[in-house]
């Protein structure tokens, strides 16, 4: 699977760098679900990278109540921005911001649904 992945990375890169966008694209595996997993865990290595990019480093629940992602946003040349967004989980019940670095912002977004969203650059 790594060496499958790495060519498909290899491969959007490539087309990333010679047009300079690219349509969404999701690598997927499957691991055996654990009960006993409190915590989620990742890294992501970024080798090239152009405007207009987002690596995803977790989703989970995409598009449901209590869903949400994690990654790197490279918005312009000298900015990138790490993010957290996460969706309402209901009608009344809304993510908040407890606590955060100083040079964080932290805002509500809509449109493609609600909730809490904070970014770093």
């Amino acid at each position: 699977m790594i060496i499958r992945s790495a060519a498909i990375v290899t491969a959007i890169v490539a087309v990333v760098l010679s047009t300079g966008r690219v349509a969404a694209q999701h690598l997927w595996w499957k691991t055996e679900p654990d009960s006993r997993a409190t915590c989620l865990y990742g890294e992501i290595t970024v080798l090239a990278t152009h405007p207009g990019i987002y690596y995803c480093g977790a989703n989970w629940h995409p598009g449901e109540p209590a869903g949400g992602y994690c990654g790197i946003q490279h918005n312009r040349p000298g900015e990138r921005r790490t993010i957290f967004s996460i969706w309402d989980t209901s009608p009344k019940l809304h993510p908040r911001v407890s606590f955060a670095d100083p040079a964080t912002v932290f805002t509500r977004f809509g449109g493609e649904g609600e909730g809490a969203h904070t970014h770093m650059k």
